[in-house]
């Protein structure tokens, strides 16, 4: 039992941060749709998005997840509510690694709680 609770202790953190990939396997464009993430869940607070290029994703409601990067041509549209960046380092909180990467902000982002890598 004492082996398990510290396996539990040193591994949690391991378990409960995970990237979550777009697909768009649904068909639609919509953040909230389950079936667009590689997960087949909608990404939560402990989740780095990620979103490859050529895709764009259109944002409603409210949402924590830790960091986004929107990459070569992706697009990510807040059309309304409240999208929370939380915890991510300052370099990676909102990432854009391609030159037609974009965001467009019709509603509100928070970015908090950063910290600077080095």
């Amino acid at each position: 039992m004492k082996n398990f609770i510290l396996f539990l202790f040193f591994c949690s953190p391991i378990l409960l941060i995970g990237q979550v990939n777009w697909t768009g396997a649904a068909g639609t464009n919509d953040w909230n749709t389950a079936m667009n993430w590689d997960s087949g869940v909608v990404p939560g607070m402990t989740d780095a998005v990620n979103i490859p290029s050529s895709f764009d994703v259109e944002f409603t409601g409210t949402s924590t997840v830790k960091r986004v990067k929107l990459n070569g041509s992706a697009q990510l549209h807040v059309i309304s509510g409240t999208l929370t960046i939380d915890g991510a380092t300052a370099e990676e909180a909102l990432e854009q690694t391609g030159s037609s990467a974009g965001l467009i902000n019709d509603g509100t982002i928070i970015i908090q709680n950063t910290t600077h890598e080095g």
